[in-house]
């Protein structure tokens, strides 16, 4: 795995902390909808370029062999 490998798999994980900060926001009493509404387009950003980088790359012939 290479370097932007690598930094796009993080991409990946910083999603999944990002998605159980929202989830727990979302069980408040009372969450804050319009920061979740944030954290869920900054989920989504993260997610489509992570989509983006790793699946496109693979698609061009550039996938490393493990």
């Amino acid at each position: 795995m290479d370097f932007v490998e690598q930094k796009t798999v993080k991409l990946l994980a910083m999603a999944t902390r990002q998605s159980a900060a929202a989830m727990a926001e979302a069980l408040c009493l009372t969450p804050d909808k319009r920061l979740l509404r944030a954290m869920l387009t900054d989920i989504r950003a993260m997610l489509d370029e992570f989509e983006e980088n790793y699946f496109d790359d693979s698609a061009n012939g550039t996938e490393s062999q493990t």
